[in-house]
């Protein structure tokens, strides 16, 4: 499997967030949560839900602060 990061770095409050390798960073390079945050917002109808299907590349902290967020 081919990697598509060149590099992984650490932000600027020290969490780690993957470059691609056009060079540019998945996350906020000054603070990946707010970026977080922000995607996690269009989910706030999740109170009822019984199963969230998500798909994607990426180092999966937004999937760890849903799930704190939501617990199982």
């Amino acid at each position: 499997m081919k990697n598509i990061y060149s590099k992984i770095d650490y932000s600027k409050n020290n969490i780690l967030i993957p470059f691609f390798f056009d060079n540019k960073p998945m996350f906020s390079t000054y603070n990946p949560n707010r970026d977080i945050d922000l995607f996690l917002q269009q989910f706030e109808v999740l109170e009822n839900q019984t199963c969230v299907f998500i798909a994607g590349v990426g180092t999966a902290q937004h999937i760890q602060k849903l799930t704190s967020d939501y617990p199982p």
